[in-house]
């Protein structure tokens, strides 16, 4: 049997059946469910446009392709011609995919004199159409279908045959797609450059996941009352001043890196939300004032989450994070984010039933030239953020005039956007005045929704129900002996793969039988053994996963001979092998820092330099 690997969701090489598709996939419709790809079909991707009058512009188009680029998506509009659908199929490599957007509602497909040759051509694997819709429920669906891990780029080529009204459509459409590969591409960034850093920071940040101040609490504890969201664009400074005045108005959820500004003008927020998992506090050792509590994503810096030990809600926004420390006995809070510190927040103020929900320094832009408000404390360089702004472009901004910004602040922007399309019934005011348009907020000057509240005499707000945090020897106690058993486990596989690759680096030609046995039963390992194993492996080792993965795929002997398939095995192995060494390491430390907690029975936050999870030196320099 032939076999590519391929990621699992957390992203680890798995093995699966080639040709397990079934052909002809037609997209849209009621009854019609989206279809994914394998996660093993993973390519860069092409797009071109399909003329529909002319078999010279068919060869044109064709002539196009980089014949280089083997796994290839296409997208064709609205191709209607059966023989044109024929030729192209001809010419796409068998691992290459053929999307088919229609741009008519009642499509009249001119078939070919032969229907067997149309039935073969409708049948065929790699051919998906995507039924006539809307731009966005077109642009979901074939989103759906791009598979970023080996995403390169694509490029949209209009034809010049097609009516005015269809151009419009695939413009609104490609927009649209832009959002979504958009996300995706940045998923993809975070979770290769940030994945290992992310399952460290949360299991080294577990100390503050026992069950206290769960996120339960506080469902709908604002319910129907103004919650404001503090952000730390340039557009703050602006607000400041009246945020001093009307401060009691509010229930205040600021971003960490707001909190020293806000100090500056008096203002103590009810809640911090922090969720980067490098930048460095914002503030001294338990600066953070006792009325505040500390909203932290677990895999956050450790140097931020350790930093105040006065109240906490500890949440958690990666599902395989989160199931792996709620089986180790943590209790982490699941909390939606869309990757920045103010979706967390926004995602909190939801949760708590706020309406309306209120944005300050919400840019998503640089406004007049400035990355943030005056008092950000900068965790970027001057040379990295004239590269970022270099690299931007322009959109509509909050007074209807362009703005400039950026890929990721664009995701961020279009995040916002999709809830606050899902949410009607809250009022979502985006009180920044400079910055970017939010799509679906109202645009309000700040001054007048604060007279307006004040007016309307809302009543007293619920009181936060949040219970100091102390340290909890007996649960951090039980979390070490169940990171010991699971160190055990990787250290099992660890020496399974090094076996692995010593019986394939032994064969020759052919295979013993009990060589193949003892590989099957390894793969096995991978593929069937514990999750809680194959999730730290995958995360310690991300990118050697990612890596692999594409070495493997654009490896044509590994689907074309024996000895390919028992390389690819191989490659797996070695990639495996890398995030077993990362994760055997990082358990080994964490269970030491956890015995020397219960054993002195004391919280010292300069544990996590004495054991190397700590990001920061003292002097607020990065670490080596």
């Amino acid at each position: 049997m032939q076999i590519h690997p391929a990621p699992t969701t957390a992203g680890a090489a798995k093995f699966l059946p080639i040709g397990t598709q079934s052909g002809g996939r037609i997209l849209g419709g009621e009854s019609l469910k989206p279809l994914l790809l394998d996660a093993a079909e993973l390519w860069p991707v092409a797009c071109i446009n399909h003329d529909e009058e002319s078999d010279h512009a068919l060869d044109h188009l064709i002539g196009q392709v980089d014949k280089s680029k083997k796994r290839t998506i296409w997208l064709l509009n609205n191709c209607l011609r059966i023989d044109h659908l024929k030729k192209i199929l001809q010419s796409v490599s068998p691992c290459s995919r053929v999307i088919n957007l229609l741009c008519d509602q009642s499509p009249q497909f001119q078939g070919m004199h032969k229907y067997g040759d149309a039935e073969a051509v409708l049948s065929d694997e790699r051919l998906y159409t995507v039924t006539h819709d809307t731009p966005q429920a077109q642009a979901e669906l074939v989103g759906r279908l791009i598979d970023t891990e080996m995403f390169m780029g694509w490029k949209p080529i209009l034809g010049k045959s097609l009516e005015p009204t269809a151009v419009e459509h695939l413009r609104q459409l490609y927009r649209e797609l832009t959002n979504h590969l958009n996300q995706k591409a940045v998923a993809r960034l975070t979770r290769l450059n940030a994945s290992h850093l992310f399952l460290s920071n949360a299991l080294v940040n577990a100390v503050f996941a026992n069950p206290l101040n769960p996120l339960s609490e506080y469902q709908d504890l604002y319910k129907n009352k103004p919650v404001l969201i503090v952000a730390t664009g340039p557009s703050l400074n602006k607000q400041l001043p009246l945020l001093a005045k009307f401060k009691e108005l509010f229930v205040i959820i600021a971003a960490d890196p707001a909190v020293p500004i806000l100090k500056e003008f008096g203002v103590v927020p009810q809640f911090v939300v922090s969720i980067d998992p490098k930048k460095r506090p914002y503030w001294k050792h338990n600066e953070l004032d006792p009325a505040t509590t500390f909203v932290i994503e677990i895999g956050c810096c450790p140097d931020v989450a350790w930093s105040s030990n006065h109240k906490y809600v500890v949440t958690s926004c990666h599902r395989d994070v989160f199931r792996l420390l709620t089986d180790l006995g943590a209790a982490p809070s699941y909390l939606m984010t869309g990757g920045s510190v103010t979706t967390t927040a926004f995602s909190l103020a939801c949760h708590m039933g706020a309406n309306p929900i209120v944005m300050i320094g919400q840019d998503l832009a640089w406004t007049d030239g400035k990355d943030h408000a005056d008092g950000y404390v900068s965790q970027y360089s001057r040379e990295q953020l004239e590269a970022r702004h270099a690299k931007g472009f322009e959109i509509e901004g909050y007074d209807g005039k362009p703005v400039r910004t950026e890929r990721q602040l664009l995701y961020y922007k279009t995040w916002f956007e999709q809830r606050i399309a899902q949410m009607p019934d809250r009022l979502v005011v985006n009180a920044t005045e400079g910055g970017a348009c939010i799509e679906g907020a109202a645009h309000v000057p700040f001054a007048s929704v604060c007279q307006e509240l004040e007016a309307s005499q809302l009543g007293e707000l619920q009181p936060d129900p949040a219970r100091p945090w102390t340290p909890d020897f007996a649960y951090l106690a039980q979390l070490a002996d169940r990171l010991r058993g699971l160190h055990v486990e990787i250290d099992h596989l660890q020496t399974e793969l090094k076996r692995g690759i010593k019986l394939i680096d032994g064969i020759k030609k052919t295979p013993k039988k009990s060589v193949i046995r003892q590989i099957e039963q390894i793969n096995e390992l991978l593929v069937g053994g514990n999750w809680q194993v194959k999730t730290v492996v995958e995360m310690m080792g991300q990118s050697a996963v990612a890596a692999t993965e594409q070495k493997v795929l654009m490896d044509d002997e590994v689907s074309a001979n024996l000895k390919g398939v028992y390389g690819g095995y191989k490659s797996v192995y070695k990639s495996a092998l890398h995030g077993a060494h990362n994760g055997l390491d990082m358990l080994g430390r964490l269970i030491q820092l956890f015995d020397d907690m219960v054993l002195g029975q004391q919280m010292d936050h300069q544990l996590l330099q004495k054991y190397g999870f700590n990001r920061w030196k003292a002097d607020g320099s990065a670490k080596d």
